[in-house]
């Protein structure tokens, strides 16, 4: 007898000490007992610690521990997954507080999902009312200034194609190299005007003005065809970035984002070559590009 006794006293013990001594606690306490259960994910406890607090009525003193408890305790259903009773915690949770949402940084994707959809069966079956509208995401708007670049640029000699595309290099070469050819072809026509030469002296100032001029028509056309391909239609000179209205209709934040970019486009208005008297005296020829 008195052994039986002795047995049914530790069962008793051990029962109280694995639940926590949930009937020995005050709501306060086992409240914050379910607290620690829940942040150590040890969810059958916070099931035992939290459904006296919640059902048949709440008795916690709180509307805030309330709602925090039912959140907790439906987490710890979802998680052994008892998906009945996690709908079942959720519905009363949503029913005092339809704007109720979860923290997707504490909370797995589908258990916020499975949320959202039982929310949207309630607001269905008008169970709930939002006293909110859903929140928007703002989004992020790009405005683009785009000027259109005419393609009879890159007809222009002496690298003119290439330099309003800010191709530098190659608009230099073809610069330099046709201003040397047409400047040997220039130059071999003013010494056989000047000093009518004769014999192989003339001969060689015909070939080399010769040369120069087809050189010059040779590589003006290498920069044309190089230029076509290198050329855009369009060019963005101006990118602004600024969020689009929050959900409460009003503007958010405009954060703008300014940026040149050079795409291959024309800026130049002006290319012209004219006669210039170089220093000295005499005739020369100059070139003018404005951008």
């Amino acid at each position: 007898m008195r052994r039986g006794f002795i047995q049914l006293v530790t069962a008793a013990a051990a029962l109280l000490l694995g639940t926590g001594w949930v009937w020995a606690q005050t709501p306060a306490e086992q409240f914050e007992l379910g607290r620690n259960a829940f942040h150590y994910q040890d969810y059958e406890r916070v099931i035992v610690l939290l459904t006296p607090l919640l059902e048949p009525e709440p008795t916690l003193p709180a509307k805030e521990q309330v709602q925090q408890a039912r959140e907790w305790l439906g987490a710890s259903f979802w998680w052994k997954g008892d998906k009945v009773q996690f709908r079942q915690q959720y519905t009363k949770l949503l029913q005092e507080d339809p704007d109720f949402r979860l923290d997707p940084f504490f909370y797995p994707p589908e258990m916020v999902q499975e949320l959202e959809d039982l929310r949207k069966q309630l607001i269905e079956l008008k169970v709930i009312t939002l006293t909110r509208p859903d929140p928007v995401e703002p989004k992020l708007v790009i405005r683009r200034t785009v000027k259109l670049n005419d393609p009879w640029v890159n007809l222009l000699p002496f690298g003119g194609g290439q330099l309003v595309q800010h191709r530098w290099g190659k608009g230099a070469f073809f610069m330099s190299s046709q201003l040397l050819c047409l400047g040997a072809n220039g130059g071999s026509w003013l010494y056989m005007y000047l000093e009518n030469p004769t014999g192989n002296a003339r001969v060689a100032a015909l070939s080399t003005m010769y040369a120069g001029i087809g050189t010059f028509a040779a590589l003006y056309i290498w920069g044309v065809i190089d230029a076509f391909a290198g050329f855009e239609r369009e060019q963005v000179i101006e990118e602004v970035q600024e969020q689009s209205a929050s959900a409460d209709g009003v503007n958010g934040p405009v954060h703008p984002s300014r940026k040149e970019m050079d795409l291959g486009g024309d800026s130049a208005s002006i290319w012209a070559v004219s006669p210039m008297p170089p220093p000295g005296g005499g005739i020369g020829f100059g070139f003018l590009a404005t951008f």
